[in-house]
C-alpha cells in the first residue's frame, strides 16, 4: 500500500494530526480486500471487480452457491476459505479496517472501502463550481455537509433534497460525482428499490432517489431510513443479518411543490431548489474532470476543518438549513380539510366578523370533513391552540350555549395563523 507524508501544521482536522507524528507516514486510502473468498455463517462470497461508466474499477461482494465453487475449484475444499462469525457495518474513509475483531473469527465489514489513492496539493475548482452551483447561498454548509460524510460517517444528517421543475440543473451531475467520490458506498436507486424487500444497500452511506412518490409506504420508509440506528437487512441467497445503520437520504425531483409530505415540526428535510445552467456554463467535459480531480477533493474533505458547529441530533440548525422551498412544501402539504377550513375561516370573517364555532359547529356547516379531521386540522396544520371551554355565541344566531369552542378574530389573525404554520421552529429534532 503506497504511503503519502502529510503536513503537520495548518488548516489540517484534530483527527488526521492525531494519525501521525513528525516521524510517522500516514497510510493513503487505497485498499485491497485480503480474502477473494470467504464464508459468513453459512453463506460463501465473493470479492468480484467490477467497473462503473466513469471507468472506476471497485470490489463487490457476490454471494455464491456451493456448487458453484465446487465446479470452479476443482479438489479445494469450501472449509479451506476463512470464516468469519458474521457481518458488520463500520463506516471509516481515515482508518478502514476489512476484519472487525469481535473476540471469535471476527466480523466481515460491509462498508466498502475507498478504492482510489488520496492525492494532495491538487485544485478541485471542477468541484468548486458544482458545490456553489448547487449550494447557492448554502453552498458552505453543503461543502460541510460533505466533509461530515468523510470524516464523520456515522454522523446523523438530515435528508437532502435537489428540485426543479426544469430540466439541466445539476441534479444527475451532482449524484453521479457523490458515486465517484464515495464508490459504492453511494448508491443511485430507484423507487423500485426503495419499496423492494431487498435492501443490500442500506449498508452503505448514501441512497441517492432520483424521483419517488408521495404514496405513504415510500415516505414512511424514507423517514425511517434517515433516523434508523440498526436495520435488518435482505440480500438474495443470503441469510438475514441485523447491522448499524449510518445511511444518508438524498432526493432529486422535478416536482418542487409535492414530492414528499411534510408539516411544521417535520424538520428533517434540506430541500434546495436548483436553479437551470447557463448555456454558457455548459462543459461536455464536466464529469471527466469531476473524475480527474476526486483523488484532490478527497483529501480537501479528510484535512480540512469542519466549519459548523452540531447544533441538533442531524448536526445543522432547523434554522441554518430553513428554505422557501421547504416553507413551499410544508404548504403544499396541508390536507383538503386544512385548505378548506381555511377558506371557509376567511370568508365568515369577511361576511359576519368575529365568531366562535365548536368542532361539531363547523363539521355541520362544511358537511364534509368528521369532527376529528376538523380538530386535527386547526391543531396540527393551521397552529389553532386548545379550543376554549365555557359559553360562547354559536354563528348560526341561537341562544349562547356551553361548549369546547374555537374562536376567529380577524383576518389578521388568520394571516398570522398561516405565518406561523410556515414558520420552521427554532427547536431541536422532535424524534
Amino acid at each position: 500500500m503506497e504511503e503519502k507524508r502529510i503536513a503537520s501544521s495548518g488548516g489540517y482536522t484534530q483527527e488526521a494530526l492525531n494519525d501521525f507524528s513528525d516521524n510517522q507516514m500516514c497510510k493513503v486510502n487505497h485498499f485491497q480486500r485480503n480474502e477473494q473468498i470467504f464464508r459468513v455463517g453459512n453463506d460463501v462470497f465473493e470479492i468480484v471487480n467490477e467497473i462503473n461508466a466513469y471507468g472506476q474499477i471497485y470490489q463487490v461482494i457476490q454471494p455464491r452457491t456451493r456448487q458453484s465453487l465446487k465446479e470452479r475449484f476443482r479438489g479445494k475444499h469450501i472449509e479451506e476459505w476463512h470464516y468469519y462469525d458474521g457481518f458488520c457495518n463500520m463506516p471509516s474513509h481515515t482508518n478502514y479496517k476489512e476484519i472487525i475483531d469481535n473476540g471469535g473469527k471476527g466480523l466481515y465489514n460491509t462498508y466498502h472501502p475507498i478504492e482510489y489513492k488520496l492525492e494532495k496539493g491538487g485544485e478541485h475548482p471542477t468541484w468548486d463550481k458544482l458545490i456553489n452551483h448547487i449550494g447557492g447561498e448554502h453552498a458552505p454548509l453543503l461543502l460541510d455537509y460533505l466533509r461530515i460524510l468523510w470524516q464523520k460517517p456515522t454522523q446523523t444528517l438530515p435528508v437532502l433534497c435537489l428540485i426543479s421543475k426544469t430540466q439541466h440543473t445539476g441534479k444527475s451531475t451532482f449524484g453521479n460525482a457523490l458515486t465517484m467520490l464515495f464508490g459504492e458506498n453511494a448508491r443511485i436507486l430507484s423507487e423500485t428499490d426503495l419499496n423492494s424487500e431487498f435492501n443490500p444497500w442500506a449498508t452503505g452511506l448514501l441512497a441517492i432517489f432520483e424521483e419517488i412518490s408521495t404514496a405513504k409506504k415510500s415516505i414512511n420508509k424514507i423517514k425511517n431510513l434517515s433516523t434508523a440506528k440498526r436495520t435488518v437487512i435482505n440480500e438474495k441467497h443470503v441469510q438475514h443479518h441485523s447491522v448499524d445503520c449510518f445511511l444518508k437520504i438524498l432526493i432529486f425531483s422535478n416536482n418542487e411543490d409535492s414530492f414528499i409530505k411534510a408539516n411544521a415540526e417535520d424538520i428533517r428535510y434540506w430541500i434546495i431548489r436548483l436553479p437551470k445552467l447557463k448555456k454558457e456554463d455548459f462543459d461536455p467535459d464536466f464529469d471527466d474532470k469531476l473524475k480527474e480531480e476526486v483523488p484532490y477533493f478527497a483529501w480537501t474533505l479528510q484535512n480540512t476543518k469542519i466549519e459548523s458547529k452540531p447544533l441538533s441530533r442531524m448536526w445543522f440548525a432547523p434554522e441554518q438549513i430553513a428554505t422557501d422551498a421547504l416553507k413551499n412544501i410544508v404548504q403544499n402539504s396541508r390536507s383538503d380539510c386544512a385548505k378548506s377550513l381555511e377558506i371557509w375561516i376567511e370568508e365568515t370573517l369577511a361576511e359576519k366578523g368575529n365568531f366562535q364555532a365548536t368542532a361539531t359547529d363547523i363539521c355541520q356547516e362544511l358537511r364534509k370533513y368528521s369532527q376529528a379531521d376538523i380538530s386535527k386540522a386547526l391543531k396540527k396544520e393551521l397552529n389553532y391552540p386548545e379550543p376554549y371551554k365555557g359559553y360562547y355565541n354559536p354563528i348560526d344566531g341561537s341562544p349562547r350555549k356551553q361548549g369546547r369552542f374555537y374562536s376567529f378574530t380577524s383576518t389578521e389573525e388568520v394571516s398570522e395563523q398561516k405565518k406561523s404554520f410556515l414558520e420552521i421552529p427554532d427547536c431541536d429534532l422532535p424524534f
